[in-house]
């Protein structure tokens, strides 16, 4: 009995998964109408966009399941910058895309073009 338990431990611990640390982005519009956006990142290998709240005219999508009115189509994050393409659940439309250069430790600033209209957003990066 107690070699099943011991082998049982062992697989648990064999497949258990790495732990994933997280982080993001907190990003506003600075003209026009308010935009939000709120991005976790989560970081392994490379990080990389988990899920994306964007909230504008007191309403807010999300990419977050179940029911998710956004998908994130592709992203890109490196020391220099951060690009996010979001699109409809269908992939029909985009919804908005932001590119930002970092800026500083805790900063990136750029634009966010939503509905045809691209303005300048400012983020803080959040660890």
């Amino acid at each position: 009995m107690k070699a099943k338990a011991l082998l049982a431990i062992a697989a648990l611990i064999g497949v258990a998964a790495p732990a994933v640390a997280t982080g993001g982005y907190s990003c506003a519009t600075i003209r026009g109408a308010p935009l939000r956006l709120a991005i976790v990142t989560a970081h392994g290998v490379a990080p990389v966009v988990a899920q994306v709240r964007l909230t504008e005219g007191g309403r807010t999508l999300s990419s977050a399941a179940p029911g998710a009115q956004l998908l994130i189509a592709q992203s890109w994050i490196d020391s220099r910058e951060l690009k996010l393409d979001l699109t409809d659940p269908a992939f029909q439309r985009y919804e908005a895309r932001l590119r930002a250069r970092i800026t500083g430790r805790l900063t990136a600033a750029g634009s966010i073009a939503r509905n045809g209209v691209t303005r300048p957003i400012r983020c803080t990066i959040e660890q």
